[in-house]
C-alpha cells in the first residue's frame, strides 16, 4: 500500500485523478488540516485531520502496511514524521518549491535589491543571524521564535537524508538543493498536472491586460516588477496583481499601495480568493505576465498562459525560464522588459508555444510519468 500524506491542495486532485488511471495499487492519502477542505475537492478519497493528532496517528495506523511515502509538500513539520518512518520504507517527496526554497541558503538569493531592502525593514533577522533586544521582554520573545527556527531548520535538513526519491520537473531545482543541503535522493522526472487540466478553456488570450506576479509572496519581487511598468504607456491597459495567496498583511498593503501610486487606476490587485473559473477568465485577458521569480515558481500560471499564446517575462536567473528556454519556448527576460517596452510575440511565435507546451505537459506524456513513478517503486 502507498500512504500519502498532503496539505489541503488542489495539488493532490490533480495527483488522485492520474494515479486512478495509471495504476491499481492501493493508496491512502491524509491531508492535514485543522479546518475544512477548501482547495482538495476529492473529498470521498481522503482523510482529513489535524497534524500530529491522535487522530492522525490513528489514521496512519502501523507503519508495517506500507511500501512507499508519498510526502506532497515536505516542509519542516513534516520532517518529524519521515524520522519516524522506518527504514525499509521508500519515501518519495513530491516537490512544491516553497517546501525547500525558504532554508536559509536558498531564500536569501530569491529577493531583487528594492524587495530585499523591504523585508530587512520588516522582518529584521531575516538576513541575519540575529538582532538583539535592547527591552528584556523582546530580547526573550526575539531569542525564542529564533531558537525555534533554528531547530526547526536543523530538523527539516536532518530529514532530507531520509529521502529516498524527490519527484519533480526541474533538474535544476535538484541540483540547487543537493549542492547546498544534504539531500540524496534520486530524481525521478514528475509533474502534477496536465495542459489539459490546467487549462480549461483552450482558447488565445482575448484582453490587453498585463498580469503580474501570481501570490503575495515576496518572492515575485513585486516592487521592481511595478517600476519596470512606470514608463509604460498603459493607456486602457490594467495591471492584475493577485495578492490573495502566501499573505503576509504588511506586504499587501505595502504593494497595494505601491502599486497604486506607481501606475494609478491601472493596477488592480486581487486581495480576496476568487475561484479557478474566474480566476481563469481574468487570465484569458492577459496579453503580457510578468513573473518576476528568482526561483521557480508560478508553474501552472506560466505553463496555462504560454497555451493561450500569453507573452512572458520572466526573471533570467530563474531555472522555469532556463527550461522553458532549454525546451524552444518563446520566453522574455525582464530585461528585455526594461530595454523595449511591452513587445507581444507573433502568431507563429504562440503557436510554437502552445506545441512545445503540449509535448511537456500533454496528457500522455504526464500520465507516462506517473506510471514510470509507480513501475520504479513496484520493481
Amino acid at each position: 500500500m502507498n500512504l500519502h500524506i498532503a496539505p489541503d491542495d488542489k495539488f493532490l486532485d490533480y495527483f488522485i485523478a492520474t494515479q486512478k488511471v495509471v495504476t491499481q495499487s492501493v493508496n491512502k492519502y491524509i491531508v492535514y488540516s485543522e479546518k475544512e477542505l477548501i482547495f482538495t475537492k476529492s473529498k470521498a478519497d481522503v482523510e482529513v485531520t489535524k497534524l500530529y493528532s491522535q487522530e492522525f496517528w490513528e489514521l496512519v495506523g502501523d507503519f508495517n502496511q506500507y511500501k512507499n511515502i508519498f510526502i506532497h509538500y515536505f516542509d519542516n513539520y513534516l520532517a518529524d514524521f519521515v524520522l519516524k518512518t522506518p527504514k525499509n520504507i521508500t519515501i518519495i517527496w513530491c516537490f512544491w518549491g516553497a517546501d525547500a526554497f525558504y532554508l536559509p541558503k536558498i531564500d536569501k538569493n530569491a529577493y531583487l535589491p528594492k524587495t530585499k531592502e523591504y523585508i530587512k525593514n520588516l522582518f529584521p533577522n531575516t538576513f541575519k543571524k540575529m538582532k538583539w533586544a535592547w527591552k528584556p521582554w523582546n530580547l526573550y520573545y526575539e531569542y525564542k521564535t529564533y531558537k525555534e527556527s533554528i531547530e526547526y531548520t536543523r530538523n527539516h535538513i536532518k530529514a532530507m537524508k531520509r529521502i529516498n526519491y524527490f519527484a519533480h520537473y526541474l533538474k535544476e531545482d535538484y541540483n540547487i538543493l543537493k549542492q547546498n543541503y544534504p539531500l540524496c535522493a534520486k530524481f525521478i522526472d514528475f509533474n502534477y498536472a496536465t495542459i489539459e487540466e490546467m487549462v480549461s478553456n483552450k482558447d488565445m488570450f482575448e484582453g490587453k491586460n498585463i498580469l503580474l506576479g501570481n501570490s503575495a509572496n515576496m518572492t515575485n519581487n513585486h516592487i521592481e516588477s511595478i517600476d519596470y511598468l512606470k514608463n509604460v504607456e498603459l493607456d486602457i491597459i490594467k495591471v492584475i496583481c493577485p495578492l490573495s495567496y502566501s499573505v503576509k498583511e504588511e506586504y499587501v498593503s505595502y504593494i497595494k499601495k505601491y502599486g497604486q501610486e506607481s501606475l494609478g487606476g491601472a493596477f488592480v490587485p486581487l486581495i480576496d480568493f476568487i475561484e479557478k473559473t474566474e480566476y481563469d477568465i481574468l487570465l484569458k485577458s492577459c496579453q503580457f505576465a510578468i513573473m518576476n521569480h528568482i526561483r521557480s515558481q508560478a508553474a501552472g500560471n506560466i505553463v496555462a498562459l504560454l497555451y493561450r499564446g500569453t507573452t512572458i517575462y520572466m526573471h533570467p536567473k530563474s531555472t522555469l525560464f532556463h527550461f522553458l528556454k532549454n525546451n524552444g519556448l518563446i520566453v522574455r527576460s525582464v530585461q528585455e522588459l526594461v530595454e523595449k517596452g511591452l513587445e507581444a510575440i507573433t502568431l507563429t511565435e504562440m503557436e510554437n508555444n502552445r506545441r512545445k507546451i503540449q509535448q511537456l505537459f500533454g496528457k500522455k506524456v504526464v500520465q507516462d510519468k506517473y506510471t514510470h513513478i509507480f513501475d520504479t517503486l513496484e520493481n
